[in-house]
């Protein structure tokens, strides 16, 4: 929001299948064929496919490009698999990358070091055709906005909640931001992108 109210051109794009991507031209969100995607699906075909429209929209020949969590994960896919679009990329910006996940120290982490676990349970959802996982609706932002508004005697429950996913570090955490932060998360991820993340801490 800065950069654009200084004046710079800014695009901002979504990971398919998070609350503000679920739209498809066939399928609806209830069909594990809509699900039926990782990170890696989204940095060979969504991204370029960005790319292309916001250069064709503005007649540039190349972008700065600022990823954030696993938009970084899916720039790095992006440029492992289809190289040519590095002459697109004027500069990428990786705020809170995930490339390797050897390190990670949060809850959820631990138990995806226990890949065969994850794989039985996560997989076993997929298997019943559960393609969404963390998925954001009204009750869960109801929820969320009674239990973590500033004030609130739960708000301590919802940081500890969301340092099972990002790591304890309650210094780096400005608590009054949490019901803006938690107003968006989760967003919803399909269960293949969980499952690669696993697959990552594992090997």
């Amino acid at each position: 929001y800065l950069l654009a109210d200084a004046g710079y051109d800014v695009w901002m794009g979504n990971a398919r299948g998070n609350t503000f991507s679920k739209k498809h031209l066939t399928l609806s969100t209830s069909s594990v064929e809509f699900w039926d995607f990782s990170w890696h699906e989204m940095g060979i075909y969504d991204l370029p496919a960005e790319i292309d429209y916001i250069l064709g929209e503005t007649g540039q020949s190349d972008l700065f490009y600022v990823g954030h969590s696993m938009g970084t994960t899916m720039f790095y896919v992006l440029q492992s698999e289809r190289p040519q679009y590095s002459n697109k990329i004027r500069h990428m910006i990786s705020l809170a990358p995930i490339a390797y996940m050897g390190h990670v120290t949060n809850l959820i982490a631990d138990i995806g070091a226990y890949s065969p676990v994850v794989k039985i349970v996560v997989g076993g959802l997929e298997w019943l055709g559960v393609g969404e996982l963390f998925a954001s609706n009204a009750f869960t932002t109801w929820v969320m906005d009674l239990a973590c508004k500033d004030g609130s005697i739960t708000q301590g429950m919802c940081m500890n909640a969301m340092f099972a996913f990002i790591g304890y570090d309650p210094v780096e955490v400005n608590k009054t931001m949490l019901p803006v932060i938690l107003a968006h998360t989760p967003a919803g991820a399909s269960t293949k992108s969980v499952l690669h993340y696993a697959q990552e801490i594992s090997t």
